[in-house]
């Protein structure tokens, strides 16, 4: 997660800076020599990678549950665990060794999907009908999906208006004071540096200070929840401040003729961005790591693979979110009357 985020600092300085003040093929050239760099040095490695065959999708055997328990609607849950259908056999997936769950009490009517009834078994013990009986691994999997969906509902929510914060940044930037001496002018586009450094510097202060003293004290490393809650409570003070910042960027604003900069330095949304960050520095490894706590959600190794491109596709609905309503806002403006939307455009 450092790598990425310190990359990301180099594109949004380095890059940001050749297309201002050289030329856009330049910019454009370096980042394709980048990428070309990349490209050799991930072939190089490939003899040193570990090639696994694929074993299916994950959440194929999810759709499966939902099939099965749909079939077995009216079979009444046993409460003995001889009566459904672990792994007949132990798979070595990703150099781990799968390990068969055990029936929960909890959302027990999709226990129905492992339960063994008259020819679900093949006389060599195999499954006759994938959709008609699962294994517990797989009920379970889904069982634990489920319990995440209120994190990631919520989280989906909080982060659209993260979004929008981090989204006018830019536009912000346009109309402040970015003057730093008498030749020097930071770049918009260069605003998103104070987030990536906070969280590229919170992630190390984090791993290597902060949660080993927590281990030292409680005993015990702080549980991914509690990551993922504190990062949420930094990303709503930032909104807050935020939202101050641009009260008074906006009363200044009125006091000034159109189009002109307004006096108020654009180093004041680096608390915001900076906070944004260091949120992220929380929340995200939280996120990762809650696939992964063994003794929480036992996960198969399938769905733990899942983690990151989980919270990834959190932040990709988060704005899909904030463009909708973006394209809302565009449409009230364009209809409005003239007056109404001349102001809320200066604004």
């Amino acid at each position: 997660m450092f790598t990425l985020y310190t990359s990301s600092a180099i594109s949004t300085t380095a890059i940001v800076y050749v297309e201002d003040n050289v030329s856009w093929g330049w910019g454009f050239g370096i980042s394709a020599a980048a990428n070309v760099v990349g490209l050799v040095v991930f072939v190089l490695g490939s003899r040193f990678y570990r090639r696994l065959q694929p074993k299916g999708s994950p959440f194929l055997g999810l759709v499966r549950v939902v099939v099965a328990v749909f079939r077995k609607r009216n079979l009444v849950v046993s409460n003995r665990s001889e009566d459904y259908y672990y792994y007949q056999r132990r798979e070595v997936i990703g150099g781990r060794m799968e390990i068969a769950a055990t029936p929960t009490s909890s959302l027990q009517f999709l226990n129905r999907a492992a339960l063994k009834v008259e020819g679900d078994i093949k006389p060599d013990g195999s499954n006759a009908n994938p959709w008609k009986l699962c294994t517990l691994q797989q009920v379970e999997d889904l069982k634990n999906l489920i319990k995440l969906f209120p994190l990631w509902s919520t989280g989906v929510f909080l982060f659209t208006p993260v979004a929008v914060l981090v989204s006018l940044a830019t536009p912000q930037a346009l109309t402040m004071d970015r003057q730093i001496g008498n030749h020097f002018k930071i770049p918009v586009s260069s605003m998103i540096i104070f987030m990536i450094v906070s969280t590229s510097l919170s992630v190390i202060f984090l791993d290597r200070f902060l949660y080993p003293m927590w281990q030292k004290i409680t005993g015990r490393f702080p549980p991914p929840l509690q990551q993922i809650g504190v990062g949420h409570v930094i990303w709503v003070i930032s909104l807050a401040i935020a939202a101050i910042v641009e009260q008074n960027r906006l009363k200044m604003a009125h006091n000034i003729t159109p189009n002109s900069v307004v006096p108020m330095s654009v180093f004041w949304l680096v608390p915001q961005l900076a906070l944004v960050g260091f949120g992220e520095g929380f929340h995200f490894p939280g996120y990762i790591a809650l696939y992964y706590q063994i003794d929480t959600y036992k996960y198969s190794t399938r769905i733990k693979c899942k983690g990151i491109s989980g919270c990834i596709e959190k932040y990709g609905d988060s704005d899909g979110v904030y463009e909708y309503c973006d394209s809302v806002l565009h449409e009230h403006r364009s209809s409005g009357d003239g007056a109404k939307g001349n102001e809320v455009a200066a604004e």
